[in-house]
Parts: C-alpha cells; structure tokens; sequence
C-alpha cells in the first residue's frame, strides 16, 4: 500500500471530531508532536526573552526607552546582516541538521555564561553610575550611545535576545517546518503548530510570575532557563533528525530531487532584487518595523513611569504575555 492509500485509510478511521481537532494521522505523530515541542520551547524561549530584555535596559541606571531605538538600529540590525552573511555562509558548508545545533550552541553558551559570570559581575563590568552620568553630562549628544557601552552586557543580552527570534523561530524552525512537511501536511500542521506556540506564551506565565519576584536572581534564573530550552530543542531536533532520516529509508515511490546549483551571496541578491514576489515582502516587513518600533518606543517609554522597577515591569510583562496567548488562541 503506498503512501496516499494509506493516507486515505487513515482519514477514513478518523472521526468527524477527531479531524476538526487534531487533524493528523495516527502514523504522522511521531514527527507531529516532536515538531510542536520544538515550536514550543522556540517561543516560549523567545517570549521570556522578550519579557526580561526590555525591562533590563529601560529601568537600567541612566537609561530610558530611548535606548531600545538606538540599540536596534545601530547594533541589532548590523548583528542581524553580519549574522544572516555567516548563516549563508554555513549553510554552503553543513546542512540543515549541522546548521541548527551549532546556532542554538551559539545561544546556549551566551545564556550560560550571561547567568553564570557575565551578570553576577556587573558591578565590576559596568560603568558606576556615576561614571556613566558625568559622561552623559560630558557629551549629551551622546546620551544613549553612552549608557549601550556603559551597560554594554545588558546590551549583549538585548541582541541575542532579538536574534533568538529571528533565526530560533522566524528562520531555523520555519525552514525545518518548510523542509519536512508536504503541502498536504501543512495545510493541517501549521495552525496547530501555531496553537502549540501560543500555548507556551500561558505556560510561561507562572515563570515570569517566579522570576520577576526573585529580583536579586531573576535575570541568572532566566539565563538557566533559557539554556534548559535550547538544550531541550537540542534533543528534540536530533530525535527529529533520526525520525526523518528513517522515513526516507522508508519511501521508495519518492522521486530523488535534482540538486540545485549553488548561488553565491552576490548572485543571491541578485535574484532577490529582480524578484516582484520578494520586494513585496520586503515593502511588508520594512513597514511592520517603522511601525512596530514608533509604537514600542513610545508605549515602553510610558510603561517606564508606570512600572519603574525593573520587577514591577516583568510582572506587567507577564501578564501581558499571558493575556497575548489566550487572545490569539481564542
């Protein structure tokens, strides 16, 4: 029997409930629910961040909202083209399976070397808050450049914060989604793998809710955890690895793909920039950021007098957080 005959057998054993559910086969599970554990841990991992990475900067001494913008645009958004050319890069040399875990190590290390060194001595790290006011008085101009080196391990933490969400969720795990799931597939996976993603922004509540309450070590306890959910991703991604590989072993009436030529970073954009299809999403996503940081900077800059603390902030953020997955679910 091959694969769309089972497929159709399937369906028919499969109740009316069960298919408005939890459409998925019985024989598709074991690469289903590894799939929403690994979206799972990716955002839960990226909404924690998010909750802590703002907090830190804006109740940081000397610091305000206004430093997130300058952050962005002149640190974040170079980290992310410097690390998109490297990702490329590696890409021309390892896989996607080889790809994955080393970026995720990348990751990793940082968290653990943030909780366990890296903030415990802050204070002999940083800039003294007096240090960091006479400069700030020396050169107002550079007011915000001065506190992103004065507070430069905060700003590092804000980065890899950021660049979790751009390569864990928006690259990483979309194209291992985009790679091993059939039209067919995703027609019925991906909202359920979106379901799975918001379930963790509610599962993350009590976290926040613990971290935010243990203001001497919340930023060491959310390193730990962070590591925990890399490292869990980790294993996830290689039972996953196994898991797919034994199926090809398995499929004989798949046609083997043609391999396709291998662009060079300056033909890559090439095709980008006579590409229609991809200029619209570049118009999308340029408009989504222009409007996404007036709107942050001006909202975190209230949440600041609302929430002057850096505990009080992380508590609202839980809530929001939690508020955020119940309405997306709904």
């Amino acid at each position: 029997m091959d694969r769309n005959k089972e497929s159709a057998a399937e369906n028919n054993q499969l109740s009316g409930l069960r298919l408005a559910l939890l459409p998925v086969y019985n024989s598709e599970l074991s690469k289903f629910l590894p799939m929403c554990g690994m979206i799972f841990f990716t955002i839960f991992t990226f909404s924690l961040l998010r909750s802590l990475k703002d907090p830190l900067i804006v109740t940081a001494p000397g610091s305000g909202a206004e430093v997130l913008s300058f952050l962005k645009i002149y640190v974040v958004m170079p980290m992310t083209i410097i690390s998109s050319i490297l990702y490329m890069r590696l890409r021309k040399s390892f896989d996607l399976y080889a790809s994955y875990n080393m970026i995720i190590g990348v990751f990793v290390t940082f968290f653990f070397l943030f909780g366990l060194i890296i903030y415990p001595n802050t204070e002999y790290l940083h800039m003294s808050v007096d240090q960091l006011q006479a400069l700030q008085d020396a050169y107002p101009s550079l007011r915000y450049p001065v506190v992103m080196v004065g507070l430069w391990s905060y700003a590092m933490f804000y980065v890899f914060s950021e660049l979790w969400g751009t390569f864990a969720l928006s690259v990483l795990f979309w194209q291992f989604a985009n790679d091993t799931t059939s039209s067919e597939q995703a027609k019925r996976f991906y909202p359920l793998y979106v379901m799975a993603g918001n379930i963790a922004l509610i599962a993350l509540y009590p976290v926040i809710k613990h971290i935010a309450s243990n203001t001497q070590s919340d930023m060491q306890e959310a390193s730990a955890v962070a590591v925990f959910c890399g490292l869990a991703l980790m294993g996830i991604f290689k039972y996953l690895s196994n898991v797919i590989a034994s199926e090809k072993l398995e499929s004989t009436d798949i046609k083997p793909k043609k391999k396709k030529k291998k662009l060079s970073f300056t033909e890559s954009l090439a095709v980008l920039m006579r590409s229609e299809y991809v200029g619209c999403i570049a118009l999308l996503v340029l408009s989504y950021g222009i409007i996404i940081n007036l709107v942050e900077l001006i909202w975190k800059a209230e949440l600041k007098q609302l929430y002057p603390s850096r505990s009080d902030f992380i508590a609202f953020n839980a809530d929001y957080t939690f508020l955020t997955g119940v309405a997306t679910i709904i």
